[in-house]
């Protein structure tokens, strides 16, 4: 996701050295940025010369265009009221267009001191000038829009609420998060649906958020994905209705008991349910009315696969 834009970081101060324009939007630490405001497009971007000589940019012959300069000490308003919400911190540019598609701005905290930061979709902008950014009406103060955390801060909040709802250490050792660009990608498993809700409701709660996507198997269900399995199994009619399968499950283990056909239905039944995802053994305790032909030793014996 991040690959996708270019974050450009507003600088309060000169840095030595100089000042340089170079054409389009540039990453990383940036004194400001020419905007077209009818596009909201990024046409230049003012950086430290000693940056500029590092990233080998050209400055541009024509010098500053025409437009709206945003810089780090740029308001941003918004409301019928135009009440004041923060000042500018950073620009988020599409790479491919150079459009502008959020801002992040930051709210002081005590003494003065720079604090959280809250990002608003480029949408909500109607009006982009050299010293105000203006949001719609719909954003009247900051509860309006979602704090901005990065992604290693966002780590640890997501680690603490895996061990405040996971209780058991298994469980906590069974669940991987990763997280992207403020979204979160859970994996791994779980004993219960109730453990995923609550720490997937948990983790959506956490300030800087954006988004949660769950890969985590439910161990609970597992037995039903199996018999989901079978399911499609008598649909394309390799099962018959005489054959009768019950499925039980612990610890990942699966339990095929009952009586089936042919041993190629007795295998068919295995292969799926070695397919299901969090099937870790498979235990083939199903009689078949055709004998089977083994050379096992003890050929009443159940057949065990590991997946």
């Amino acid at each position: 996701m991040d690959s996708m834009r270019v974050e450009m970081r507003l600088s309060s101060g000169a840095a030595m050295g100089g000042r340089t324009v170079v054409a389009g939007a540039v990453g990383g630490p940036v004194l400001g940025a020419v905007i077209d405001p009818e596009g909201a497009i990024v046409v230049q971007t003012i950086l430290s010369s000693r940056i500029a000589r590092q990233l080998q940019l050209p400055e541009v012959s024509e010098g500053v265009a025409n437009g709206p300069q945003l810089a780090a000490g740029t308001e941003v308003v918004g409301g019928p009221k135009h009440k004041k919400l923060g000042k500018l911190s950073r620009l988020w540019v599409d790479r491919a267009t150079n459009r502008l598609t959020h801002i992040l701005f930051s709210v002081s905290g005590l003494l003065g001191a720079s604090g959280e930061e809250h990002v608003v979709e480029a949408a909500h902008i109607t009006e982009i000038g050299p010293k105000q950014i203006v949001l719609d009406d719909s954003i009247t103060s900051t509860k309006d829009v979602p704090v901005f955390r990065d992604d290693a801060t966002l780590a640890d909040y997501v680690g603490q609420a895996i061990e405040s709802v996971l209780l058991d250490p298994r469980s906590r050792r069974s669940v991987h998060a990763r997280i992207e660009d403020g979204h979160v990608d859970l994996s791994g498993m779980l004993d219960t649906q109730e453990q995923l809700d609550e720490l997937m409701a948990t983790i959506r709660r956490i300030p800087g958020v954006r988004g949660v996507r769950s890969d985590i198997i439910v161990t609970e269900e597992i037995a039903d994905f199996v018999a989901a399995a079978i399911d499609q199994l008598r649909s394309k009619g390799k099962l018959d209705d005489s054959d009768d399968i019950e499925v039980q499950t612990e610890h990942q283990i699966v339990y095929l008991n009952g009586q089936v056909g042919t041993p190629e239905k007795k295998a068919a039944v295995e292969d799926a349910a070695l397919g299901v995802a969090g099937v870790r053994l498979v235990v083939n305790n199903l009689r078949t009315l055709t004998p089977e032909k083994t050379e096992r030793p003890d050929p009443a014996s159940p057949q065990t696969h590991l997946r």
